[in-house]
């Protein structure tokens, strides 16, 4: 669109005219509906050719803490504490271990297809598109057209590489290899070259006989990049650890089966992990086992060898209540420090429950350092038999605590159930999600409606005819009429070619332009008063701008006022205003008269409107310009002023030739017709310049099709232009014209 200036403020330099804006969009209208159409159907094609999307989904749950069975209070120690974020687990979903898990138990790097013709493949296999069925394009895929592998295995160098696999009907197919060999099996049977350690066997085929497939296996890591591409998962409201894993395919029963074994693969990852502390710590107990039972055996043979060698030494009662409570201080040591090793795997050394440990375990062991102070002072062999029962009792006691620990971990490895449970598999809805139809041809049409719009704006922008009176009235040349558009008088808002209506006021008597030309016929009247001759020149800077139509029309009204016009054709080149009177192109006009010593009365034609005479071009001369020069035609132009109360000229165009320029000279009056939108203003101010320069004054202009629709518009502003104009005018025998309308 053209940039609006105000007339009146500079401050409204910068305001756009929303009311111009659509008005300008209005006119395009059919541009913006073609637009429209063709992003219709563009967008519509592309739903025709693209495959649906389907979406299975699944349910887990991801517990903060595994589940604690009925076990003993050791196992239900070992169980606390271990909590874990789902944000964390889920991050675990995608990744290799699990993803890669997935792939090898299912199979997801097979890819076995059918071949899709180029550019409308789905159109043809999803939805039936016919497709002629023979030579190379017997080979893409229709409607029900499906292949299973039941096993494969290719080496490591072809991981990757697709094979053509073409069905030869019945149960027979063949297969290309990467290497170029070519391989024959049967569906259901195991095919193999066992050169290059290959296998394959194909489940099902089905289709006619010379359909292509495609098999191959791409890498693990490939693999796992598209699984990924297509996983995705969401907690179900804040906190709650249900999460819904959801995976896209554009098969239904393929992605429920890719999605089942993915959350079957991490659910498995999650049992691995929760057992592996167990079986860890059991491991450890196991290796202390032998070392204890040794310590045990030890203990046991010193206190009876020295007992044998005192003969049976008792302790006192206070001896007894010393091994007591040193034996119980020990154990409590001992049960720390096998707590000490799981704490120690979960929380860090600055954490309150390793502190509280650590804190336990200095009370004790200072109380048995007291213990042992008291032990210190008994009696030599009070001593050494107490400390002998103590390492007994110690011993007996670690023995037994590990065996029970071994017993509790293989128990707790046994039972793990993992923080992981699947709440539901996966299941694929029927409706696909993808692509949206409804939104897609919304969006089409939206689309092409601002595509539509931008053209129009921009055609309206690169647009650089006139728009206005004001424009014309600029450089200084007065404006003696506008004359509008033509319009069909069946529909108000359809132009008509001036072509198809030769003279409005006989054509389309209930015009407006009939009114608008006898308004011209007055200003051209008063406007004449002080010219030499009552002759009038019409021209303009380039063709089709509508010269013709106005010096035919303008001579009608002016000859249904009373007055006898007469109209000569002076485009000895183009010129076709015989058309407008029914006569042929072979009559005799202006140029035998220049040319030829003929008669003036055996030129001028009677027209069907009363008043008007006409005057042909003639033959189309090799030089008009030089015929036009000739004393003649000012000789011609004083007899014809003599006869008529005004001859009207039409002249060819200013700025192709300069036959104008020469009829300027001689003519009372001279006038530049301009088309609305069409004639550039820069195009003007050159007419007018070569115009002046050979002489001739100018005595105004002439604004032809002003379509009012735009009036509006463009009624309030002016415009600048970027001005590139050029002209074709060439000569026209009577040979090439015969062939036009007669």
């Amino acid at each position: 669109m053209k940039n609006p200036i105000s007339a009146q403020q500079d401050s409204d330099q910068d305001e756009i005219d929303l009311g111009a804006l659509a008005i300008i969009l209005w006119s395009g209208k059919w541009w913006i509906a073609l637009t429209c159409t063709a992003a219709f159907i563009v967008g519509a094609a592309w739903l025709l050719n693209t495959p649906p999307t389907y979406q299975a989904n699944a349910l887990i749950q991801i517990e903060e803490k595994a589940a604690s069975l009925a076990l003993p209070d050791g196992l239900a120690d070992l169980m606390s504490g271990g909590r874990n974020s789902s944000n964390a687990e889920l991050e675990l979903l995608h990744s290799r271990l699990t993803l890669g898990t997935a792939v090898a138990k299912a199979h997801l790097d097979w890819v076995a297809r059918p071949v899709q013709a180029p550019f409308v493949g789905y159109a043809v296999s999803g939805h039936g598109i016919p497709l002629p069925d023979f030579g190379p394009l017997a080979r893409y895929a229709r409607p029900g057209d499906t292949i299973l592998l039941g096993y494969l295995k290719v080496p490591p160098a072809w991981l990757g590489e697709m094979m053509d696999l073409t069905y030869d009907g019945g149960n027979a197919y063949t297969l290309a290899l990467p290497d170029g060999t070519e391989l024959r099996g049967q569906v259901g049977q195991l095919l193999t070259n066992a050169a290059q350690e290959f296998g394959i066997t194909v489940g099902r085929l089905t289709g006619e006989a010379g359909r292509g497939f495609i098999v191959g296996q791409v890498t693990e890591l490939n693999a796992i990049a598209a699984l990924d591409a297509n996983l995705a998962e969401a907690e179900q409201g804040k906190g709650t650890g249900v999460v819904q894993v959801t995976f896209k395919g554009q098969d239904p029963d393929v992605a429920r089966h890719t999605l089942d074994a993915i959350i079957n693969a991490f659910h498995e990852q999650n049992l691995a992990r929760s057992s592996a502390e167990a079986q860890k710590s059991l491991e450890f107990v196991q290796s202390q086992i032998p070392e204890v039972k040794a310590r045990l055996t030890s203990a046991e043979a010193a206190l009876n060898g020295y007992r044998a060698a005192q003969r049976s030494v008792d302790i006192s009662f206070e001896t007894q209540s010393l091994l007591s409570q040193t034996q119980a201080t020990e154990e409590k040591l001992m049960a720390l420090a096998q707590s000490e090793e799981d704490i120690k795997r979960k929380y860090a050394p600055d954490h309150p429950i390793y502190k509280q440990l650590l804190d336990n375990r200095s009370t004790l062991q200072a109380h048995l350092d007291a213990l042992n102070a008291q032990i210190g002072d008994l009696p030599e062999t009070q001593k050494q038999v107490l400390n002998m029962t103590r390492d007994l009792a110690t011993a007996q006691a670690a023995d037994d605590a590990l065996t029970q620990r071994a017993q509790e971990l293989s128990v707790l490895k046994a039972s793990t159930i993992g923080n992981v449970r699947i709440v539901d598999l996966a299941a694929t809805p029927m409706a696909p999600i993808a692509p949206k139809k409804s939104l897609t041809l919304a969006l089409s049409l939206l689309l092409g409606a601002i595509m539509g719009g931008a053209l129009v704006l921009l055609r309206e922008k690169l647009r650089r005819g006139i728009d206005s009176v004001e424009e014309v009235e600029a450089l200084g040349l007065p404006v003696f009429a506008t004359i509008s558009l033509l319009m069909d008088p069946r529909n108000g808002n359809a132009s008509v070619d001036a072509s198809k209506v030769d003279i409005v006021s006989r054509d389309q008597p209930g015009s407006l332009l009939v009114e608008e030309f006898k308004s011209l016929r007055t200003s051209l009247h008063f406007g004449m008063l002080d010219a030499a001759n009552p002759s009038l020149a019409i021209t303009s800077g380039a063709p089709d701008a509508g010269k013709s139509f106005i010096s035919a029309n303008i001579a009608a009204v002016t000859a249904a006022s009373g007055a006898r016009v007469c109209l000569i054709d002076a485009d000895m080149r183009r010129g076709r205003q015989r058309l407008r009177f029914g006569l042929r192109r072979a009559t005799a006009g202006l140029s035998d008269y220049l040319s030829e010593d003929i008669g003036l009365d055996g030129l001028l034609q009677a027209t069907d409107i009363p008043g008007l005479t006409f005057m042909n071009t003639g033959a189309f001369p090799p030089n008009p310009s030089e015929l036009l020069i000739r004393p003649k035609f000012k000789e011609l132009i004083a007899e014809l002023t003599q006869r008529f109360d005004l001859v009207v000229i039409d002249c060819p165009p200013v700025l192709a030739v300069t036959d104008a320029a020469v009829v300027g000279r001689i003519a009372g009056a001279t006038f530049v017709v301009a088309r609305h939108q069409k004639t550039e203003i820069g195009e003007l101010a050159a007419t007018i310049r070569t115009l002046e320069t050979a002489g001739v004054t100018i005595k105004g202009a002439i604004l032809n099709a002003f379509d009012r629709r735009h009036l509006k518009a463009y009624g309030n502003y002016g415009y600048k232009y970027k001005y590139k104009y050029s002209y074709s005018y060439s000569y026209k025998t009577i040979e090439e014209d015969r062939d036009r309308k007669a």
